[in-house]
């Protein structure tokens, strides 16, 4: 018999390459919260860790590792069926 499948939440989207899970990286993180309440929540929780952009965008700079947890983090602050939060990997810069 197999074990049961780990239930994914909905709700938080991430794309991660195949940079490595300790190397620290840039993440754009956006969300559309439905509720007062929880957008500012997460609103105090991201600005722990990272610089807000823009409204409801956060630039984050964290590990693979790191970012999972926020992302555990995160899922705990939304609901799943009426909030959506993403966060996206953004490419290193190269200097000029």
């Amino acid at each position: 018999m197999r074990a049961p499948a780990r239930k994914r939440s909905r709700s938080i989207k991430w794309q991660a390459s195949a940079a490595s899970r300790t190397a620290r990286v840039r993440w754009l993180v956006t969300y559309d919260i439905a509720d007062l309440r929880r957008l500012a929540r997460l609103f105090k929780y991201l600005k722990k860790q990272g610089v807000p952009v823009q409204y409801s965008v956060f630039l984050v700079e964290a590990s693979a590792m790191k970012m999972s947890n926020l992302i555990v983090q995160m899922a705990k602050l939304v609901d799943a069926n009426a909030d959506d939060v993403r966060a996206y990997h953004l490419p290193a810069t190269e200097p000029t």
